[in-house]
């Protein structure tokens, strides 16, 4: 169990925001690289075949894929992130007396 710190864009976070290249998701969202293959995987997938047979029937074995994280695991690199990535950046201060939009 840990700590993290949660981007909300206007009161909200969507799942596409997650999923798609969007302006939200690249502006405040924290970009997560993975590799489609397991170092396991490619390790046996490398032990049966030749060089170029890996390339015949394995031409994405060093693909990585990309998702998008609302959850952030340090300060420091939230704020490197929104300042790189934004002009401007205000904090807020919600106000809890008053009702949210959306709300019954």
């Amino acid at each position: 169990m840990r700590l993290v710190i949660c981007v909300f864009v206007g009161g909200w976070m969507k799942g596409e925001w997650l999923v798609n290249k969007t302006e939200e998701a690249t502006r405040f969202c924290r970009p997560v690289q993975f590799s489609i293959y397991t170092p396991a995987r490619k390790k046996s997938i490398a032990k049966g075949l030749s060089k170029s047979a890996i390339k015949k029937y394995f031409p994405d074995l060093d693909k990585k894929g990309l998702y998008y994280s609302a959850a952030w695991l340090s300060f420091s690199a939230l704020k490197r992130h929104l300042i790189k990535n934004n002009k401007s950046i205000v904090l807020v201060k919600p106000d809890f007396a008053a009702p949210m939009a959306g709300s019954f």
